[in-house]
């Protein structure tokens, strides 16, 4: 609203509220008139009928001397002053011939003598031939009206322009405060960019309402930034918390809930040693925010290992008392580290499993050369042993080759296979040494195929079978089953069994259930780990079990 619309309307409420008091004071005014008038015609009527009928003069005032403000005068028509009069002290003249043409009318007339107004009525009495005249003096409300008639549109108008000015000048105070929180708000939404505007409320209300807009925009912009930091935080694979100077927790990402097991509202805003398996990282956040430094370092949380990196942070939204926060990034390196233990420890079975049959093979031909072993049965035996020696180096040898191969995912051509015709060939290959246990063999003989490479199925093929005969018991039974409905490749033997500690680590490099049969039997201790590794390259799963005594069973899901 304008400044001269609020001083418009302002004037407008004066001149309403003038009209609305000068209407009451008149409707007042008129009503206390008919009033009087009313008493006067019933005080008149009354005197005249009883001055017509035969009532004297003196009788009449002394009559009505008990009524208030009554003035009764009697004329003989020819004197200017009464003859007889109710007030001894009236004294003011009037002309005969005024009595004469005010017969029965109501006139107002001022006595000086007794210092008021009255209301008066004339009447002519026949029989007595003289005139009276009776009055009722003008009452205080009719006074009081007038005088409010006739000062108090003055004093209101004066008093309301008086009003009109002070609150006029209020107005303009009181948009003060106003127009500078709104060039504030203006500050806030536009910057430097500000928008012209005068005193007129309904403008401001408009800047208020665009600005009010304008951040609400903005406050949506910023909910959308703050849930994609969220979508982001929550989506990296790495976990993620941010302390203050006081070690209370402002932010805490989802793979940070899943590695310490609680939930992010359950710590949020919270001291950090609420955190279990937090202590030697809230010492090490610590020690970060008091020396400023960045510190790495590896942390073991249930059965993983995590690389912790805590950076110092200074940032306003984040210090307390002037301590800086910190960050701390945790990397989940299980199997890195797993993976490097698992390459040293190959690295020393591997040197251990080539070490044993080189030392047998330098040994035999140190004695060779000594002269040692002189006759031909032993120089045959030392023969024979060194070729077992050196072919079981080769095996070692080519099985760690196959090994990495599997793991760095070389591409090999692949084709479809017939499985029964597959498996039948390494059966009938196998043949010497299933004679040699009287092992029954029992095939199923169904039409299924599989889309892989040739000597990936005849490893995986072959090292189960094998070691289905190997570890079988003499007289025993080895069922290969196929599924086509199932899509899986079954190998069950009746042999020794695999207790279950062992189960979880026969597919490990070199790791062996029985070190010295395996090695009598000519294993390397790979072959578990190299069909591990083809199932891993095709997707396929594979599944044991086992009793001991009883026999073991693979399951291959070829998916």
């Amino acid at each position: 609203m304008k400044k001269t619309r609020v001083l418009y309307n302002k004037i407008i409420l004066l001149g309403v509220a003038l009209l609305i008091f000068v209407a009451s004071v008149l409707i007042f005014n008129i009503s206390a008139k008919n009033a009087l008038e009313n008493n006067l015609d019933i005080y008149f009527n009354e005197i005249k009928i009883e001055l017509n009928d035969d009532a004297t003069e003196e009788e009449i005032i002394e009559k009505y001397s008990v009524v208030n403000d009554i003035h009764i005068s009697f004329y003989d028509g020819y004197s200017s002053l009464p003859y007889l009069d109710s007030n001894p002290n009236y004294t003011d003249e009037i002309d005969p011939g005024s009595l004469r043409l005010s017969i029965n009318k109501m006139y107002i007339q001022k006595c000086p003598s007794l210092d008021c107004t009255f209301y008066y009525k004339t009447a002519y009495i026949p029989m007595s031939q003289y005139y009276v005249r009776v009055g009722l003096e003008r009452n205080n409300y009719i006074v009081t009206s007038n005088y409010f008639l006739y000062i108090g549109p003055e004093l209101i108008a004066l008093g309301g322009t008086l009003y009109i000015i002070y609150s006029y000048k209020e107005y303009k105070k009181s948009l003060m405060p106003l127009k500078s929180q709104v060039k504030k708000l203006q500050s806030i939404v536009h910057g430097d960019c500000q928008i012209e505007y005068d005193d007129d409320l309904k403008n401001l209300a408009l800047i208020v309402r665009d600005s009010r807009k304008e951040l609400t925009e903005q406050l949506h912009l910023t909910l959308i930034g703050e849930q994609k930091i969220k979508f982001i935080l929550d989506s990296i694979g790495q976990g993620l918390v941010v302390v203050n100077g006081n070690y209370q927790i402002v932010m805490f990402n989802k793979k940070a809930s899943e590695i310490f097991g609680v939930l992010k509202e359950e710590v949020e805003f919270k001291s950090m040693d609420l955190i279990r398996n937090a202590g030697s990282i809230e010492k090490n956040i610590s020690l970060v925010i008091n020396t400023l430094l960045t510190k790495v370092y590896y942390e073991k949380i249930d059965g993983h290992v995590y690389k912790c990196n805590i950076y110092p942070i200074n940032y306003s939204w984040i210090k307390e008392k002037e301590k800086n926060g910190a960050a701390l990034l945790m990397i989940d390196v299980t199997d890195e580290y797993n993976s490097s233990n698992m390459k040293k420890e190959f690295f020393a079975n591997a040197s251990h499993e080539l070490k044993s049959p080189l030392t047998s093979i330098l040994g035999y031909q140190e004695m060779i050369k000594a002269g040692v072993l002189t006759t031909s049965e032993e120089l045959i035996e030392a023969n024979e042993k060194t070729i077992k020696e050196a072919k079981r180096m080769r095996k070692i040898i080519l099985d760690m080759l196959e090994l990495s191969s599997l793991e760095n995912e070389v591409l090999r051509p692949i084709e479809k296979l017939n499985i029964y015709s597959q498996i039948n060939k390494i059966v009938n290959s196998l043949k010497p040494q299933i004679a040699e246990k009287n092992i029954k063999v029992n095939i199923e003989n169904k039409n299924m195929t599989v889309n892989m490479n040739y000597e990936d199925f005849e490893d995986m093929a072959r090292n189960l079978i094998e070691n289905g005969i190997k570890y079988n018991k003499p007289n025993g039974t080895l069922d290969i089953l196929l599924s086509p409905e199932k899509n899986t490749l079954t190998i069950k033997d009746s042999g020794i069994g695999i207790s279950k500690q062992n189960i979880a680590r026969i597919f490990e490099r070199f790791y062996r259930v029985d070190k010295a049969r395996s090695r009598e039997n000519g294993g390397t201790g790979l072959g578990l780990a190299i069909v591990k590794h083809i199932c891993n390259y095709y997707n396929f799963t594979i599944e044991v079990n086992s009793k001991i005594d009883v026999g073991s069973e693979f399951t291959i899901h070829l998916n």
